[in-house]
């Protein structure tokens, strides 16, 4: 089965003033460099969102990539069980702190670094 990314869902939170800022944007619209950086994602381990497994960094500043796949978001539209609220919640949590992003992550966190905006605090 292939799968394929949907939604694309970045924060940038951390750093000693407590920084959030990020972008949701539609994966098709990246160049073709952090789009194939994306793509390569899937390939790796992934922290699913329902295990709640991701990990505070206190003053340290933390990239978060969120996405949601073609697969997650045919099942969100068939789940309409009264407990779930956010159907179209992401499946794919990945975090990077600043100082150990991979290589191979470079271009695309750069692109969505120049992309996000502040965001409120939730």
């Amino acid at each position: 089965m292939n799968t394929v990314i949907t939604q694309l869902i970045y924060r940038e939170s951390g750093g000693f003033a407590g920084l959030q800022r990020g972008c949701t944007l539609d994966p098709q619209t990246l160049p073709d460099v952090p789009r194939a950086q994306l793509n390569h994602l899937l390939t790796q381990p992934a922290t699913s969102l329902s295990q709640g497994s991701a990990r505070p960094l206190p003053d340290m500043l933390v990239y978060t990539l969120e996405l949601v796949t073609q697969t997650d978001t045919a099942q969100a539209q068939q789940d309409t069980t009264p407990a779930r609220t956010d159907i179209t919640a992401p499946r794919w949590l990945q975090q990077y702190p600043a100082d150990d992003v991979p290589d191979e992550l470079n271009e695309l966190i750069d692109f969505l670094h120049e992309l996000a905006q502040p965001v409120p605090p939730r």
